[in-house]
């Protein structure tokens, strides 16, 4: 379900109720959602917001957490991440550190710095593990040691914004 509906339409709308045609396919996504969940309580769905289309606060009631958006290059996670963070507390996104260079923008990444931005989030990786460096295995490992400690706070935490990366090339 990673793709926007285009052309609403159906034969079956009555006419004049085109408008809704959005709003019930929502209505109907949600029970569906709710047949499965309550079908299967303890089952952890994540959801994907595909670029933001499906990041609402009806999804976040079946799902705890979303995927922000596909794009994992680091440099844009931290606009990504930044505006998402406004409505929602950034431990319900989730944020992988990916491979570099990375496969939507070619950027070329520093490890620690993708480590870093995704330690804001509900933490993953998306990474081959078998393609490690030594240094790279001894990062990931100690980061998730470092993750683990710190994750009480980055899940149940305050948030602040220190600093835009819409005003410069950091954030915090």
């Amino acid at each position: 379900m990673n793709r926007h509906l285009v052309e609403h339409e159906s034969p079956t709308v009555i006419l004049g109720s085109a408008k809704e045609f959005a709003h019930r396919y929502m209505l109907g996504l949600y029970r569906v959602i709710e047949s499965i969940t309550s079908q299967f309580p303890d089952l952890l769905i994540e959801n994907c917001s595909s670029g933001g289309g499906r990041l609402d606060y009806g999804m976040l009631y079946y799902f705890p957490q979303t995927w922000a958006s596909d794009n994992t290059d680091g440099f844009d996670r931290q606009a990504i991440q930044d505006g998402a963070s406004y409505l929602f507390h950034p431990y319900q996104l989730t944020g992988h550190v990916s491979v570099t260079p990375n496969r939507q923008t070619q950027r070329l990444t520093p490890f620690q710095t993708r480590l870093d931005l995704a330690s804001a989030t509900n933490m993953g990786y998306e990474l081959n593990i078998l393609e490690f460096s030594e240094n790279e295995e001894k990062m990931v490992l100690e980061h998730i040691s470092e993750y683990k400690k710190l994750r009480p706070l980055i899940k149940d935490g305050r948030f602040y914004r220190l600093k835009s990366p819409f005003t410069s090339n950091q954030t915090a």
